[in-house]
């Protein structure tokens, strides 16, 4: 029962980006982008809560250089 509960959360999740997909002419290169920002954005989200960064530092290129 608890698989059967994953996959229809996951089809719930993916349902969006078919209906773009199917809706919108380019829709299957817009649904591929949106679901690549978020699935960035996400990352980026759950790593901040877990107090790590994956932006990188900006360091000044006079103090790069030594």
């Amino acid at each position: 029962m608890m698989a059967a509960r994953r996959v229809f959360e996951k089809l719930r999740q993916l349902a969006p980006y078919a209906l773009i997909e199917l809706l919108l002419p380019g829709g299957t290169l817009l649904a591929l982008g949106l679901w690549l920002y978020r699935r960035r954005r996400d990352r980026r989200h759950r790593a901040s809560q877990a107090g790590f960064s994956l932006a990188h530092d900006h360091v000044p290129p006079h103090q790069a250089l030594g």
